[in-house]
This record gives structure tokens, sequence and C-alpha cells, in this order.
């Protein structure tokens, strides 16, 4: 039996050294999980994920471009997510930049194929961190009712040893205290849109 709420860590991470001078590092996360729910379920509730109460950084969602493959059934829309907090407070004050923090994120959702890839990197702090995330819903190979998630990320940081450790540390944290807190709110919209659809069936049959 799966666990509907992936509540135990189930991520790999590997650490990387990229330069001599010990100036830049790279942690590598990836995960999978299954949601017990088919895979239009789960894209359903991908694209109303946002606002999340669990995760009250996000701030806004602009959506700034889409692109209909009608032929072929495939979606592809780029937006950019604006959050606030995200980053600790003494680091903006320390690099002089603004609170608010900026994502773009590219996704392609191919209907026929059952496959939504999400792909996503910071536009701010690039010179001082970057995150590159890749997210991937899939209909799983062995059940056709299920989906299977499959997350990677790589968080570096530029910066020396002396200075790189304290935001290595927040950037891990607040990654996976996230990406948590995501799976929690992803399989809550499932059960709610669930839910309606149950309560749509329910209501055809009274009225038939």
């Amino acid at each position: 039996i799966r666990d509907r709420v992936s509540t135990q860590s189930t991520w790999g991470a590997t650490y990387k050294q990229q330069a001599k001078d010990h100036s830049c590092s790279m942690v590598v996360f990836s995960r999978s999980h299954v949601y017990n729910h088919p895979w239009e379920r789960v894209t359903i509730a991908f694209w109303q994920k946002y606002p999340n109460p669990l995760n009250t950084n996000v701030k806004d969602v602009d959506v700034i471009a889409r692109e209909h493959d009608a032929k072929n059934h495939i979606l592809r829309i780029s937006r950019v997510l604006t959050t606030q907090g995200a980053v600790p407070e003494q680091f903006s004050k320390m690099v002089g930049a603004d609170p608010c923090t900026y994502v773009m994120e590219e996704a392609e959702c191919d209907a026929r194929a059952k496959q939504l890839v999400i792909r996503s990197h910071n536009l701010t702090y690039g010179k001082v961190f970057s995150v590159v995330e890749e997210c991937r819903y899939s209909q799983h190979p062995e059940d056709p009712d299920a989906t299977l998630f499959e997350q990677t990320a790589e968080f570096r940081v530029s910066l020396p040893l002396g200075l790189r450790g304290s935001l290595e540390q927040w950037g891990t944290t607040s990654f996976l205290s996230n990406a948590n807190k995501g799976l929690l709110w992803m399989e809550d919209l499932c059960q709610r849109i669930a839910k309606v659809k149950d309560v749509f069936l329910v209501n055809g049959f009274q009225r038939s």
C-alpha cells in the first residue's frame, strides 16, 4: 500500500565541490513519490497549487507566455512566481537586494502522453546562488489510476567558504521544507477535486 502523503524522507542528496578555490559548491537533490490519484486529477491540482496556505512565501503568479499545440495535445505555459520572505532578511540586506525574489517556471503538459514537466530557476540572486529544479508528473507505469512524481533540484552557491555555510544550510533546509509542504498541499487538493467529482456524479444520478 502506497503512502498517500510522503511524510518520510525519500530524498537522495549529493554534495559536489565545484571550484579549486572552494568558492562554489553544489548540492543535488532527487526523490520520487506516488500519488494514489489519476494523472488528470494531479494535473488539475498542480494548476490550482497557488495560493498555498502551507507556503505563503509565494505572493503572485504571472503568466507571461502560453502556447497550445492542438495537433499534439500539448500545452506550454511560462510563469513568473514572486516570493517574499523566501530569503533570509540578513542576506538581502548584505547584498542590498530587493526582499522579493522571482522564479521562472516553464511547464509543458502532454495530454496524450499523460506527462507534465515543470522546470524552474531563480531570476534573483543568480550571481550568488542558483536553484534549478525539474518536476515530472507521469501516469504510473504499473497503475493507471496512480501518478508518479519525480523531482530533482540543484542548489549552487558561489561564495567563499567562510560565507557559504550559512547560505547552504538555509537553502537546503528551506527547499526541503517547501518541497514537503508542496506534497502535502497537492495531496489535499487532489482529495478536494475527487470529492467535487463525486458530488457531481451523485447529483447527476439524482437528476436522471
